[in-house]
């Protein structure tokens, strides 16, 4: 089992939050129910769906977790949700209905249906919406949402997270009879911040084959290798990038390339249509990998 699942948190506690935010959640705990929520984050794994998940079991109440990505249709509302939420959970407690990847829903039709949905069915049911791009959900939805954006608490309390990130890792690391040097723990929290997930799955390669893990190395070398890379090892790549936010660091990191400015422009041009894409995706390691096979023809 690979530690993303093995780990992923299941209470208040196992949630690498700003101390701030975990007393706010303990406070929607005390009160029984949580506001609307639309939780943000341009770089995926930083704990959105782990926060959802965690809500409904601290409130020990019903959920429904559907991504809009692939239930993006109002069907979808009309039937599963429009279901789920015409009642009460046990003990009359307030059900959660979760959508992740929300930006996805179309803005013409599905999100004004939300809209109406969420007002509705407010006695019985609260609403969390995870986005990628949050300018996408119309405003009549955001007005009524209690925001929580990751990436700016990931900035603004980068320190305190870096730490608990830390301490959880040598704590996996002791569970699964590891050890692992604070060098290699420093490099998995800078290669990967900050996405929990990628520093999970760094963590369990550096496990399985040691400094190996970190064969990828910059997007400098990163970039340099794509020519001669096998189709195995572009494979591989668009994974561990995947797990970050890599398109903008390797439009910068193009600049320094040792190549022609016809080249250089072109792939610049390349990357930034693939950069917009990612927003909106149904796979972003799919579309990484067309990405990393074009730049591949590109610098040849």
């Amino acid at each position: 089992m690979d530690y993303v699942e093995k780990y992923a948190p299941e209470s208040f506690n196992d949630l690498i939050l700003p101390g701030y935010l975990k007393e706010q959640l303990q406070e929607w705990k005390r009160k029984g129910e949580v506001p609307h929520l639309l939780l943000v984050s341009k770089v995926p794994g930083t704990g959105k769906s782990s926060l959802s998940k965690a809500l409904i079991k601290e409130l020990q109440t019903d959920g429904l977790f559907l991504n809009a990505s692939l239930d993006s249709n109002i069907d979808t509302l009309r039937n599963t949700v429009s279901t789920f939420v015409k009642t009460r959970a046990f003990e009359g407690r307030k059900k959660i209905v979760v959508l992740d990847e929300a930006d996805n829903l179309n803005s013409n039709s599905t999100q004004p249906a939300l809209r109406g949905f969420i007002e509705a069915f407010q006695k019985n049911a609260k609403f969390i919406l995870t986005a990628n791009n949050p300018e996408k959900i119309i405003e009549p939805i955001k007005n009524r949402l209690f925001k929580i954006d990751f990436d700016i608490l990931f900035t603004e309390h980068e320190k305190e997270i870096k730490k608990k990130i830390a301490q959880r890792l040598i704590e996996i690391s002791k569970k699964e009879g590891k050890k692992i040097d604070k060098n290699s723990l420093k490099r998995i929290i800078k290669e990967s911040y900050p996405s929990i997930r990628m520093a999970y799955t760094l963590l369990q390669k550096f496990h399985e084959v040691g400094d190996m893990a970190f064969e990828g190395g910059s997007y400098v070398e990163i970039l340099s290798r794509i020519p001669g890379a096998s189709f195995e090892e572009l494979s591989q790549t668009a994974f561990m990038l995947s797990q970050r936010s890599p398109y903008t660091t390797m439009l910068n990191e193009a600049k320094k390339l040792d190549i022609s400015d016809e080249i250089r422009y072109n792939l610049i041009t390349r990357l930034a249509e693939y950069a917009y894409r990612d927003s909106s995706v149904p796979d972003r390691e799919l579309n990484l990998l067309a990405c990393l096979l074009e730049v591949k023809e590109i610098l040849k």
